[in-house]
């Protein structure tokens, strides 16, 4: 992995299906399967990335490969996207431990 510090690129990326698991269900919510997700999600190789919604950026980016991965962790969960830099897909995942599963696919586009 080689981080992305020398050349930032940016992609803006729109998940198309999105799953959501809970475990065990929590608060009366029920796992979730949508095929017409509309999620933004902000991606700078040098910042990290963000929900189009937030100003902050979480994570480091690093390129794998083909792959420009970015992720972050904390005391309370993780997240990582990976985005496929030739054919600009995407897969998204978000993990809050021990509670809840959210993952996204989709495409993107760079700036």
């Amino acid at each position: 992995l080689l981080p992305c510090a020398a050349q930032a690129d940016t992609f803006f990326c729109t998940s198309e299906s999105m799953a959501t698991i809970f475990a065990p269900p929590t608060l009366g919510y029920t796992n979730h399967l949508s095929e017409n997700d509309d999620t933004k999600i902000v991606v700078d190789s040098s910042k990290g990335y963000r929900h189009s919604e937030f100003e902050g950026y979480s994570g480091d980016c690093e390129t794998s490969g083909a792959f420009l991965v970015c992720s972050f962790e904390s005391e309370y969960g993780q997240g990582t996207i990976a985005i496929a830099t030739s054919e600009l897909s995407f897969s998204y995942i978000d993990h809050i431990f021990g509670t809840r599963l959210t993952s996204r696919v989709g495409s993107c586009v760079k700036a």
